[in-house]
């Protein structure tokens, strides 16, 4: 990951394309959705103060809490279709 503040753009894009993975229709419907208008609000107000720093925190915030609802819905998909995943620790993946 990249270190120090990061690029507007960066975080623009990640947030723009992290969401729709995550997020469905039927989630917005049950209101389970995660309230993304603050975050967009105070990303913008960040954005007009030319705090970077507070940008890239208020983004990859925004971003691992929609990762996080991505990889929860992933693991309960595959576990209702009984799939496997292989674990694998660190070490067997660097080989």
């Amino acid at each position: 990951m990249q270190k120090g503040p990061a690029r507007p753009h960066d975080c623009m894009w990640q947030m723009r394309r992290k969401p729709p993975c995550g997020c469905s229709t039927k989630q917005r419907k049950q209101g389970t959705k995660p309230e993304i208008k603050h975050d967009h609000n105070a990303l913008i107000d960040a954005f007009i103060a030319g705090d970077g720093r507070r940008a890239e925190t208020i983004a990859r915030r925004h971003i691992e809490t929609f990762q996080s609802m991505t990889m929860e819905k992933v693991y309960a998909s595959l576990s209702s279709a009984g799939a496997s995943l292989p674990l694998y620790t660190v070490a067997e993946l660097r080989r």
